[in-house]
């Protein structure tokens, strides 16, 4: 395949559907910080939960040097709390993200709650324009509608809730990005998505199988919630690619009701193609499918992983298809040394964004 060079040397390849011969990909180097410690706050409980971080998480803040904006020589807007590049009206807008700070199931490390404000406090230092797309993330046109309200202590409630406006958001014909919390939002995101879009799929990219049936003896935790996702959607109907832990339940599940595949593979990305070309798709990214190398900044960790690049490059790479709505969930910002899985989260949001959903 022919190609082309950036500055530095670093080799592009196109293949995206908004260019004449496909989509672009950068192949570079990266780099990761270690993690720190992570723990609660003093009186902290498991099912706590807060709506929102009063401080930018990680200590980012933005940056000061002047960038290219609107037009040559205007400086960056002042920070807004919202997503880099998001709109602050509703109306006029193609596809609303949705922040939900949920953190009452997890088992690893706390603190996935703070995970919307850190990725889009993180999403600052990075540039609208995406040099590797040739496209930029304003005209998608989303509209940051900030966290939404959970009911403190009330899981039913807040899945509920969830489920309420994603359904409101579909059904206006909008695109839907859903930032986590826990991975549990998923379940009520695709219960909406599927109500909307028959004949839905799920790819989901994860570290974890998440098809226990139950976890401490209950059936709704980030660790059972693609169990639930799949009996939602069917059997055969949830591809699930970056999977490297489970039980032998799991397993067993799995190779009853699911498909594994690795789309780094082309044999293993004609398969992703094939299971869902033609069909509406739900996508969720559960930041762990990331090698804590790269990603150190998660609930539960788990060696062997993705990089980056690969997981740009696997969107980018399956950016014809249907994709209805996504989420990204699991960045734990206390344990984020140098928010390195706040900055990778929020790069793959806004390539996702543009990949699919750019008009």
């Amino acid at each position: 395949m022919g190609g082309q060079a950036l500055p530095g040397g670093l080799p592009v390849s196109r293949r995206h559907p908004h260019l004449p011969d496909g989509a672009l990909v950068v192949h570079a180097g990266e780099q990761a910080l270690p993690a720190r410690p992570a723990g609660r706050g003093p009186g902290e409980s498991p099912g706590d939960q807060v709506l929102h971080s009063p401080d930018p998480p990680g200590g980012l803040r933005p940056s000061p040097r002047r960038r290219r904006g609107a037009g040559a020589g205007q400086e960056r807007p002042p920070v807004s709390g919202r997503f880099l590049g998001c709109r602050e009206v509703e109306a006029g807008s193609r596809a609303v993200l949705l922040g939900l700070p949920l953190d009452v199931t997890g088992c690893g490390r706390a603190g996935v709650k703070e995970g919307p404000a850190a990725v889009r406090q993180a999403s600052q230092f990075l540039e609208e324009y995406s040099l590797s797309l040739r496209a930029d993330f304003r005209d998608v046109a989303v509209f940051d509608a900030l966290d939404l309200p959970l009911p403190p202590g009330n899981l039913p409630g807040a899945l509920k809730a969830i489920e309420d406006e994603a359904g409101r958001v579909l059904a206006a014909r909008l695109a839907l990005l859903a930032l986590g919390g826990e991975h549990l939002v998923t379940l009520p995101l695709v219960r909406a998505a599927a109500a909307r879009y028959p004949g839905l799929r799920v790819l989901q990219l994860d570290a974890h199988a998440d098809l226990a049936d139950q976890y401490g003896g209950e059936p709704l935790t980030h660790a059972t919630v693609m169990r639930r996702v799949a009996e939602e959607v069917g059997p055969g109907r949830l591809i699930q690619a970056g999977i490297r832990s489970g039980t032998a339940e799991e397993a067993a599940f799995a190779e009853a009701n699911t498909l594994w595949v690795d789309p780094r593979t082309p044999a293993g990305l004609e398969e992703t193609r094939r299971a869902l070309r033609g069909h509406p798709v739900y996508l969720t990214v559960d930041i762990d499918v990331l090698d804590p190398a790269f990603a150190p900044g998660v609930s539960c960790p788990e060696p062997a992983g993705w990089t980056t690049g690969e997981a740009l490059a696997v969107l980018s790479a399956l950016a014809d298809l249907e994709v209805v709505a996504l989420d990204l969930v699991e960045v734990c910002p206390p344990a984020d040394a140098g928010a390195a899985t706040a900055v990778a989260a929020a790069r793959i949001l806004r390539d996702a964004g543009i990949l699919f959903f750019h008009p």
